[in-house]
């Protein structure tokens, strides 16, 4: 089988659950696509769950430590090769959409180095005038990133700095990155249910990270000696934590800001995968099992053989 399954969909949806009984079917590995659970320490909050089948990515880091997608992609890639030497099948699930898109697009565009006075110039330019320069310069990127000061103020240095529109350069090393490692193998199935379903599925979640450890979990992370600017307690309920340790806030306003921040991370998942990666299958599981939509997925495969 040379599709690589890439399972995704928003938090909660239940994608692990699939991928998992998916590889049981397939004889595959999952390895996470999840920008949270590459965290050691922190396991009610980024919302582990323990499968059958190995899962790769998860755990390999310190909580005080940066991960970038590119560090996604250069590992993934050694997972990818070492699950198909050992015969087996890799299967990607998460929700982390840039990892997702790093891993189809073959890697990060490597673009030229930063040059700051160029920069500090463009800067001192307002927004409109900038959208101008670029309109002339990169008309496609300027469209696409019009009132968006940085990128503008980025696109332009490119430009300036080479004589190469920023289009043409992420285009050009996309068609050599996608033929890198994997080609256009993959294969992407969003596992997705009705937005109430969803919604209530997130509500009882967040009551059941409070239940179930996360203020403790944070407290022993602290205790450990991690400060509270560790990228690790930038995702979603740690912050909220926090405001709960320092009486800020209720229990009861805890839960609520874990599933309100939740909701909106949620959105901004689904807003991400509409646009990115193209040709998603989608699977509503509102009302069938994770087992059936496990076989959708393998029927799915043995027919893109």
């Amino acid at each position: 089988m040379n599709n690589i399954p890439i399972i995704l969909g928003p938090t909660g949806s239940g994608k692990t659950q699939v991928a998992d009984i998916l590889c049981r079917k397939i004889n595959g590995e999952i390895i996470s696509a999840d920008s949270r659970q590459v965290y050691r320490y922190l396991d009610v909050g980024t919302n582990k769950i323990q499968t059958e089948s190995k899962q790769h990515l998860i755990n390999i880091i310190n909580p005080d430590e940066r991960f970038s997608s590119g560090d996604f992609f250069e590992l993934a890639v050694e997972k990818i090769k070492e699950i198909r030497r050992n015969k087996k099948i890799p299967v990607v699930a998460g929700g982390t959409g840039l990892y997702i898109k790093t891993l189809i697009d073959g890697g990060m565009a490597s673009l030229p180095t930063a040059d700051w006075d160029l920069r500090k110039k463009l800067a001192t330019l307002e927004s409109e005038t900038l959208y101008k320069k670029l309109l002339e310069a990169d008309p496609l990127l300027a469209e696409k990133n019009k009132g968006n000061t940085h990128r503008l103020i980025r696109a332009l240095e490119v430009y300036y700095k080479t004589g190469v529109p920023m289009s043409r350069w992420h285009a050009e090393q996309k068609r050599e990155l996608s033929q890198k490692f994997f080609g256009r193998n993959f294969f992407c199935v969003g596992i997705g249910m009705k937005k109430d379903l969803l919604i209530e599925r997130i509500k009882a979640r967040s009551a059941w990270m409070v239940e179930n450890g996360i203020i403790e979990e944070t407290k022993s992370v602290l205790d450990m000696g991690y400060p509270r600017t560790s990228p690790g307690f930038g995702s979603i309920g740690y912050s909220r934590v926090f405001d709960y340790l320092g009486s800020k806030i209720s229990r009861a306003d805890l839960v609520e800001g874990i599933f309100s921040d939740t909701r909106k991370y949620i959105k901004r998942q689904m807003t991400w995968f509409k646009k990115y990666p193209p040709n998603i299958i989608w699977i509503d599981i509102s009302d069938k099992s994770v087992e059936n939509a496990a076989t959708e997925i393998v029927l799915m495969l043995i027919t893109r053989k």
